[in-house]
Parts: structure tokens; sequence; C-alpha cells
């Protein structure tokens, strides 16, 4: 025997599990006193760090305000500054977002001013407006419904007037109608006899388009069906280069004006004369030979006709009634019967010689 006891000898299996709970122990202190100091470092930066409100404008940052109050208040100016004074509800095109933001050492906020200053021809808006629309084209677009009708009506009454002989007064267009519809503020004709002056344009007049962000020559006549030479050829004054946001340039009309059928229910005087001249043979002239011893008299009768108009212009008549106001009497001519040899006598009674 070596001299050692038993409860003195340690089973080697309890030594290596103290030792691996001894090891875990300190690892999960280590691991501990870590974590407190990353958390206080985290709440300490976060008390250091400066934040603000960040104006996302298709997902790109495009300026910091103080809050959100103030990120809505520019969103309002920049809306009510495209909208203009247009009645309809107005929205911006871009994607639009406000998010509190961590800001970098030179990230500056701006006032309500100046965010508004830097952002507005950044965006752009479209606006409720109303169109006047044939089939699926746009004629022009109105600020209002109450302008379409406006429109549409004063575009009859030129050509119908107060004209008590007017019976009818349409378009000769079946499909006519009010549309409600998002427009660019700038495409939207405010004045009435302007409106009035674009229903009437004849088809392929051109009309003004206006630049839109990422727009070029090229995707402009793409979009009207043209040739980018055809395109610049219909705007002369402008360079090679493509035109800003913003900017109006021609572009094919491509529309059919409307055309007002008036149909009028008009009267006239007319003269006629007799269907065919009286004859009377005489024996005092040679066979033959006549003389006009009465011119006669003209008729006169009243006439009523259906006269279709298309946009001013008759393109159709037809008569509904005739009546005869006076008869016509017709001429009265000599004609002689003077049989060969016959001896040449007086003019009967009551005959005059022609002239």
């Amino acid at each position: 025997m070596n001299g050692e006891t038993p409860q003195r000898r340690r089973d080697p299996r309890l030594e290596r599990l103290y030792s691996a709970v001894n090891f875990y122990r300190t690892a999960a202190l280590i691991l501990l006193a870590i974590a407190v100091v990353e958390g206080a470092v985290i709440i300490w930066q976060s008390h250091r760090a400066r934040f603000a409100r960040a104006i996302r404008i298709d997902g790109q940052i495009a300026a910091y305000v103080r809050n959100e109050r103030a990120a809505e208040d520019v969103r309002q100016r920049l809306i009510a500054f495209h909208k203009g004074d247009l009645p309809g509800a107005a929205v911006l095109e871009q994607k639009w977002q406000s998010q509190n933001w961590p800001l970098e050492r030179n990230d500056e906020v701006l006032s309500v001013e100046q965010a508004f200053g830097k952002l507005r021809d950044k965006v752009t808006a479209t606006v409720t407006a109303y169109a006047i629309r044939v089939g699926q084209t746009d004629l022009v677009v109105v600020p209002s419904e109450d302008v379409a009708e406006m429109a549409l009506k004063k575009l009859k009454s030129e050509y119908a007037g107060d004209d008590a002989n007017v019976v009818d007064v349409r378009f000769l267009q079946d499909n006519v109608f009010i549309k409600a519809v998002k427009a660019d503020p700038s495409e939207v004709t405010r004045d009435v006899h302007e409106a009035v002056t674009q229903l009437k344009e004849p088809a392929g007049a051109t009309q003004a388009h206006v630049v839109k962000k990422g727009e070029s020559w090229q995707s402009i006549a793409d979009d009207h069906k043209i040739t980018k030479a055809a395109l610049r050829s219909l705007n002369p004054d402008r360079g090679t280069k493509d035109p800003p946001i913003g900017a109006k340039v021609n572009v094919p009309g491509g529309k059919s004006s409307l055309t007002v059928v008036t149909i009028r229910q008009e009267t006239r005087t007319e003269t006629f004369s007799a269907p065919k001249d009286e004859v009377v043979p005489v024996d005092t002239l040679p066979p033959g030979e006549r003389r006009v011893t009465d011119e006669g008299t003209a008729g006169k009768r009243q006439i009523t006709e259906r006269v279709i108009y298309h946009n001013g212009e008759a393109v159709k008549k037809e008569i509904v009634d005739r009546v005869t106001i006076k008869e016509a009497v017709p001429r009265r001519i000599m004609e002689g019967r003077r049989p060969p040899g016959h001896p040449v006598g007086e003019i009967e009674a009551g005959q005059t010689k022609s002239q």
C-alpha cells in the first residue's frame, strides 16, 4: 500500500468536471462584462447622436428638417406651389417619405423655407381636373366639371346663337363626355374661351407638351410615334440639347375637333316663270314669224328648307314645303299663220306690234 487513504483520493472525472464548470463560469462572466460595456457605449452614443426628420424622394434623402411637422409643412407647400389656383385635389407624383434619421457631422438641418426652395424643382404634382373626351381621346382638360360643361355649351352657342330657326343642336360625335382625370397643372386650360378654341382645332394640329423628368427628344418622339427629326422640326427655335423639365414643346396634336351639327328650318322666297308661253296664231304675220305682245309677269313662292350645318357650313338641304304666293302670268306671243298670197291686213284689234 502507498499510504493514501481512499477519502483523500479524487476521481479524475470529477476533476475534469470541476475544471469545465470553472471555465464556462469565467467565460460567462467575461461575456456579461462585454455586453454591459457595449450597452453602455450604445446608450452613451445614442445620447450624443443628433436626430432629424429625413425627407426622402423616390427613396433618396433629399433634405433634413427639424421634425415631422416641418416635413409635412414642406410637403403641403410643394403641393400648393405646383397646384397653383386650380380647385382640384393635388398630390406629388414622386414617392414621398419622412423618417427619423441620425445625422452625420456635416448634415444640415434646413428650415421649412429652405427645404421648400431646395425641393421645389425636384418634384412635380398632379391635380384632379376634368377632360372633355371623345372616345379615349382627351380634347381639352379644364379645372372643373362646370367649366367643361360651360365650354361645350359655349361651343354650341357659337354656331347656333339665339336663332329662332334652329330646331336642333348636337355634336356629330356620339361619344362626347366629361371625365375626371389626373393631370399636370401646366396642362390644364383655365380659361373657358381658350378651351373652346382647343375644341375647334382641326385634326393634326400641334399641341403643347410639358417635359417631365427623364424625358428627352427621343423618348417624346417615341411616345408620339414620330421620328426624332420630325419632332425637332416642330420645334425649330430649340437647340439640339434635350429640353429641360417643365419646358413646353410642340408635338403632333392627334386630336379630332368636335363637330357641331346645327339644323335650321329656313324660309326663302323665289320667283318663277310660267312653265310655257301662250302662243296665239294670227293670219296677219307671215308663217313662222313671232311677235311678243305681253312679256307676262313672274310668280312668287315661299320655300321652306331643312338645312344641316357642320360647324357653320351647310352640308345638306332638304325642301319640306312650297307655298305659291303669286301665280306667274305667261308671256303672250303672236305666231304668223297667213296663207300664201293672202294680203297683209291690219293687226288684230287689241294687239300691239313687237319692237
